[in-house]
């Protein structure tokens, strides 16, 4: 795998498109492109700012593959990187609302009953009703 695949990997998994790391970056989105293309090759300054952008430490980009053959790791993995960068406290409260979440889908609320109406008096019925 070269080093574009690695950028674009970490990219999708963080959930940006080329403009927006390209953007966080200071490079051209064009550029992002060609090197995520393989038709450029990156210097050490744009690798830095690429992955400073990406959350990333630089030693990431070069080591073992990123897995994305599982739909359900990708999705873990984007949300890690979505919360990186969070304090600590917010990634605990998040942390609770997943539990939170896990309970209900293990455990669902029971379907909410219609209300139960009595059916209409009939008019002599309801003349009798209003007699008494």
């Amino acid at each position: 795998m070269n080093l574009g695949m690695r950028i674009r990997q970490f990219r999708n998994m963080a959930g940006l498109s080329q403009e927006k790391l390209a953007w966080k970056a200071g490079i051209a989105p064009a550029f992002l492109g060609q090197l995520e293309r393989g038709l450029k090759s990156p210097t050490v300054k744009t690798l830095e700012k690429l992955t400073r952008a990406l959350g990333i430490p630089m030693a990431e980009l070069f080591s073992g593959p990123v897995d994305l053959s599982d739909e359900k790791d990708t999705a873990i993995k984007q949300i890690v990187y979505q919360i990186r960068d969070l304090p600590v406290e917010s990634i605990q409260n998040l942390s609770v609302i997943i539990q939170q979440a896990r309970e209900m889908a293990t455990h669902p609320l029971p379907a909410p009953r219609s209300a139960e109406v009595e059916p209409e008096a009939k008019p002599a019925e309801a003349a009798e009703q209003n007699q008494q």
